[in-house]
């Protein structure tokens, strides 16, 4: 156990970006013309990092790996990191409205992602939509579509770990495109989702709120306990 742990600190070593950070982030990429995926690292991915070499290479790959949830938190401090909260899909949207640049969306049902495309172009009436994918959408169909309207950024939100094995590929493929790996957010976006009320989201507690609102999330949180002993571990 020991032996397998020790690789979490390489996670660690890696910078983690807090608000104001995050629109000089992009800026440096986009003048260098390179691109990148980012990670949200929750306690599913803490385990997943410890004990698949492969996930830990696409992790480790990454350029802008951030914290999400309380156990990423209380292991940025133990390294004597600080963290703060950050909403990544947002602040890159808002990015790409205000640089005008082209934006992608890919991930979520049919319904929703079109939901999420509405509510976008009624809030923002100036962005830049390429185009938007369900997460139903084949590999060859993805490309296409990259090919074709040539996004600056994508949002992919297809869930842990497919969305990730994805970004990474489609970084190798891509590599001025910068992919925003964001879970659930498209659903957000569409309004079928609630996020949580502010002062939960700066606790780093929306698992608990998500968990109130979905009980059946209860036995796949219950196998999150392995992080218990690699967080006393480290």
């Amino acid at each position: 156990m020991k032996q397998k742990v020790e690789i979490l600190k390489d996670l660690f070593c890696i910078p983690f970006c807090h608000n104001h950070e995050v629109y000089l982030h992009f800026d440096y990429y986009i003048d260098i013309k390179k691109g990148f995926y980012s990670i949200a690292i929750n306690a599913e991915k803490i385990i997943r990092f410890s004990e698949d070499p492969n996930f830990k290479m696409i992790v480790s790959t990454s350029e802008l790996p951030i914290p999400d949830g309380i156990f990423a938190v209380l292991f940025l401090k133990k390294f004597n990191y600080i963290s703060s909260k950050i909403d990544l899909p947002l602040s890159a949207i808002e990015y790409c409205v205000i640089n005008s640049l082209n934006i992608a969306f890919i991930g979520s049902t049919p319904e929703n992602i079109k939901l999420a495309k509405q509510n976008l172009l009624l809030k923002y009436t100036n962005i830049n939509i390429s185009f938007v994918l369900d997460g139903y959408q084949s590999y060859e169909n993805i490309i296409l579509n990259i090919k074709t309207f040539r996004p600056k950024f994508i949002l992919l939100g297809l869930g842990t770990p497919k969305q990730e094995t994805l970004s990474l590929k489609l970084h190798k493929q891509f590599p001025d495109l910068i992919i925003i790996n964001c879970g659930g957010a498209i659903d957000v976006l569409s309004g079928k989702v609630k996020r949580a009320p502010l002062v939960i989201q700066r606790l780093n507690l929306e698992w608990l709120y998500r968990l109130f609102l979905q009980p059946k999330r209860f036995f796949r949180y219950l196998k999150l306990y392995k992080v218990i002993p690699i967080f006393f571990n480290t």
